[in-house]
């Protein structure tokens, strides 16, 4: 918890829980994704937008930030699973696997959402300089 001394109180003391000694090391983990949680051996991190009202253990084990809206989840290599399931719950998924070599790790676009897409990186970016390999319509693929 953080924020103005009296609210922390009151939430702390509402919701129990321990303080923690070090916090501002295990906040700066968190924020840049080095805490144990976010590494798991043989597994791709992905990191799911879905709405914050998805129950807990609706996405399996996950690392629960932005008040439930934002989930970190991990996965077996090359498994994209988790683009389906965060559709189904309302959301989307991106993959954060390094040695990820196929896809652009992004949720596929529906046809239409595509086109669009399309139109309009043709309109402000016609040679395809931004973003190369992420946002092209060959790339948008779940493989």
């Amino acid at each position: 918890l953080s924020g103005a001394g009296r609210g922390v109180d009151a939430a702390a003391q509402a919701i129990g829980g321990e303080s923690l000694e070090s916090a501002q090391a295990f906040w700066h983990s968190i924020r840049h994704q080095t805490h144990p949680a976010f590494h798991s051996d043989g597994q791709w991190l992905w990191r799911l937008s879905v709405p914050p009202m998805t129950p807990a253990g609706a996405l399996g084990e996950t690392v629960i930030d932005w008040a439930g809206g934002q989930r970190w989840v991990h996965c077996p290599s090359n498994e994209t699973r988790l683009f389906a399931t965060a559709a189904a719950h309302g959301g989307h998924a991106t993959c954060f696997a390094r040695d990820r070599v196929e896809g652009t790790g992004m949720q596929p676009l529906e046809p239409g959402i595509q086109r669009l897409n399309e139109r309009v990186r043709e309109a402000m970016d016609p040679h395809r300089l931004i973003n190369r390999g992420r946002l092209d319509s060959e790339g948008s693929h779940a493989n």
